[in-house]
């Protein structure tokens, strides 16, 4: 069987793209979910959905710091690349960074008051409610709170410029174009 004897290839750019971005969705949602006090969520359930976000956090941290260690700044699929093609770029590359620093605020104010298990563990060590009681730990978790609503705004342009250009590729590839 040739396929038996191929060596195994290393995790291509889409694959850590998809986990990435899977890892970031699920840790956006359960997050907004966690923290919005307004919504009448048993205190057990904010636990485990707490104990998911922080995870799926820790993993798309992991997801970011893999894609800068194996392909830096996104390369250009062109030749020659256009004006366009570097903004293109540039903001991925701007999401990945916000995804590295977006989990970074995070495990430091988990992590002050001598917390260091929080540094190193992918659950939670403490409940989600018994943060450690300083103002840079506050501050670290109100930009945490924060960046992650520009993250999703920058996600929602991503997916949806990515939609509309695959949509734009498929009609110019249709047989009445032709």
């Amino acid at each position: 069987c040739p396929m038996a004897e191929s060596a195994p290839r290393a995790a291509g750019p889409m694959t850590i793209h998809w986990l990435l971005a899977s890892a970031i969705f699920i840790a956006l949602l359960s997050g907004f979910v966690t923290f919005n006090w307004s919504w009448r969520v048993p205190f057990s359930l904010r636990e485990c959905l707490f104990a998911v976000h922080r995870l799926t956090g820790f993993f798309a941290g992991i997801c970011a710091l893999v894609w800068f260690a194996r392909f830096r700044f996104p390369q250009s699929r062109l030749p020659v690349a256009d004006r366009r093609d570097i903004w293109i770029r540039a903001f991925q590359f701007a999401l990945v960074a916000m995804a590295t620093v977006l989990t970074g605020v995070a495990w430091i104010g988990r992590a002050l008051d001598g917390r260091w298990i929080e540094l190193i563990s992918p659950l939670p060590a403490y409940n989600f409610v018994s943060r450690p009681d300083t103002p840079l730990a506050h501050a670290l978790m109100s930009v945490h709170g924060t960046l992650a609503y520009v993250m999703l705004a920058g996600l929602l342009i991503h997916a949806g410029s990515a939609g509309i250009h695959k949509l734009w590729d498929n009609l110019a590839k249709s047989p009445k174009n032709s």
